[in-house]
């Protein structure tokens, strides 16, 4: 059975890691042309919230790919678990396995008293959530899936691997290339690593289930200074891919009750909320800062030919 995460889990000092954009190959690998190659979004216009409103359902089985920072610095979790509300499962893969290592891991567990879940302010996403949920915001409650869940090898609680086919949307806001480059550097030595994630995504999907990749404007390389292509990556793992570029902007919408009680907290929430006509409300935060967003879609196989 899957485990409610605790609030207490262990806070990790905030992480800024260098973060990736798309570009023309993946560690030397030549380009690809892929009939599934949707067309290109270029509009700027565009705010990233719209494409997690536009991709997450209530009822879907949304996993979650270890929220970074800050809540308000990465509001992925956030967005996922608002759009769900209390009708969906909102899991969370723990990346911080992989990035520190098996014998790290266990003595941080150890020294925590309770499981790690994510890297970052984790334990700020989760008291923020709770906070949130506490003021009538409907928000679904994260799942851990357990100390070995990891991007690299998405695993129930029990060991057993994630059946496939089972998840409607993978959420993925840079976290997996951060989670196999080297420490603040943006140097990816082996990209295929990377290609194997998404294999991964790619299998747990279901027909039409997507992934949400985005990624801001800086840029992961690999040791002899190519970039990445996600794009070709996302569309090697058998998926078809429309590529957003977008203005890092989210909101979430509050009733009006849900607006009195933020407005009356102590909280750093109230900073970012704002008043809608009819008395209700919306927190808001918007960057200025560009990004690119991937939505990888899950083609259904063709049936066989008799």
């Amino acid at each position: 059975m899957l485990q409610t995460i605790a609030s207490e889990a262990r806070d990790f000092p905030p992480t800024e890691p260098s973060l990736p954009v798309e570009n023309e190959n993946i560690g030397g690998m030549a380009e690809e042309t892929s009939p599934s190659r949707l067309q290109e979004e270029e509009s700027h216009s565009l705010e990233a919230y719209t494409l997690y409103e536009d991709n997450i359902h209530p009822g879907d089985t949304v996993i979650s790919i270890g929220p970074n920072g800050h809540i308000w610095r990465d509001p992925s979790l956030l967005l996922a678990a608002h759009q769900l509300g209390t009708d969906g499962r909102l899991l969370i893969a723990d990346p911080q396995y992989e990035m520190l290592g098996a014998d790290e891991y266990d003595a941080a567990i150890e020294k925590a008293g309770s499981p790690i879940t994510g890297y970052g302010s984790v334990k700020a996403h989760l008291e923020e959530l709770s906070s949130l949920r506490s003021m009538g915001v409907p928000l679904a409650t994260p799942e851990w899936l357990g100390e070995r869940c990891t991007a690299q090898n998405l695993r129930n609680p029990d060991g057993t691997p994630i059946e496939d086919g089972s998840i409607d949307v993978i959420v993925d806001r840079d976290t997996s290339p951060f989670v196999i480059s080297q420490w603040g550097t943006g140097m990816i030595d082996d990209p295929n690593a990377l290609q194997r994630i998404y294999d991964g995504y790619a299998r747990v999907l279901r027909a039409g289930g997507r992934v949400i990749l985005q990624v801001d404007t800086s840029t992961y390389h690999t040791p002899d200074g190519q970039e990445l292509n996600y794009r070709d990556m996302l569309e090697r793992a058998g998926l078809a891919v429309e590529v957003h570029q977008v203005d890092s902007t989210f909101q979430i919408p509050v009733d009006e009750a849900s607006y009195s009680r933020i407005a009356s907290s102590h909280g750093e929430n109230r900073q970012f909320l704002e008043r809608t006509p009819g008395g209700s409300g919306v927190l808001r935060i918007a960057e200025r800062d560009t990004a690119t967003v991937f939505v990888a879609r899950k083609v259904a196989s063709p049936a066989p030919q008799i």
